[in-house]
């Protein structure tokens, strides 16, 4: 289940952020995704986790380190 999504622009490209929840078995889990647009290519970056058991400032920091080289 989606709980939250946004624009989310990486240099000048579109892009989102998504954050989701669900099970795996008896675990509730959570899912944070940045998606990037780059003329035809779609790049994903994602952490996965058991729901409250990821450090939210270790998740955003991993999504923010994604880069695009220059074109």
């Amino acid at each position: 289940k989606v709980i939250a999504e946004k624009s989310a622009p990486l240099d000048g490209r579109p892009g989102r952020l998504l954050a989701a929840e669900g099970r795996n078995g008896d675990t509730a889990v959570r899912l944070h995704a940045r998606f990037v647009v780059d003329g035809v290519r779609l790049y994903q970056v994602a952490a996965t986790g058991a729901k409250g058991g990821v450090d939210q400032n270790g998740i955003e920091t991993f999504l923010d380190s994604f880069k695009l080289a220059a074109r």
